[in-house]
């Protein structure tokens, strides 16, 4: 399971972005070594530690930026082939479960998750917009662990990367 993250500071931001960025980092480290990446968008950040991804696929990176979005995904899809099908794409199609989730969101919209077999968690963030489209598999396999409050927005595989931004309220709610 890898480990993906991110966050925006809703107004002028009350605490280092980059600082912010650096500890989801490192706690979503332990979640992946195979690859990692992260990015500061103003005042906003994104972010991937990938635990593993396959040699029968062209990597394109933990982070996948496209037509002005950004987007970090971890998925393990047990019906390929279908969503293959549905894109009008070969069986034979060299691409990973992670793009192939991206292009099928892209091209069929977010409902389409509902015919998704597998156990995924996705964040999409549009600068333009200045918003975040978090979604996740239908039993919840993969954690996300999601924050709120008037100044951030964050969330992160590993509680414990929301923990670590500084102002955040720790009690529970």
């Amino acid at each position: 399971m890898s480990g993906i993250f991110g966050f925006s500071f809703r107004s002028e931001p009350s605490a280092d972005p980059q600082l912010t960025l650096e500890g989801l980092r490192y706690w979503n480290q332990i979640y992946g070594s195979a690859a990692a990446d992260s990015a500061l968008i103003g005042s906003s950040g994104i972010g991937c530690h990938v635990e593993h991804f396959s040699d029968q696929f062209p990597y394109t990176g933990p982070i996948h930026q496209e037509q002005g979005t950004y987007a970090v995904l971890d998925a393990l899809l047990y019906n390929r082939e279908e969503l293959l099908s549905m894109l009008q794409l070969p069986s034979s199609s060299l691409i990973s479960d992670e793009s192939l989730l991206l292009r099928l969101i892209r091209q069929k919209g977010f409902s389409s998750l509902s015919v998704v077999n597998g156990d995924f968690a996705g964040a999409i963030y549009d600068p333009a917009a200045g918003c975040w489209t978090l979604f996740r598999d239908h039993l919840g396999v993969r954690p996300l662990y999601v924050y709120h409050d008037d100044r951030i927005f964050a969330f992160s595989t590993d509680i414990r990367g929301i923990a670590s931004i500084p102002g955040v309220d720790l009690r529970p709610n």
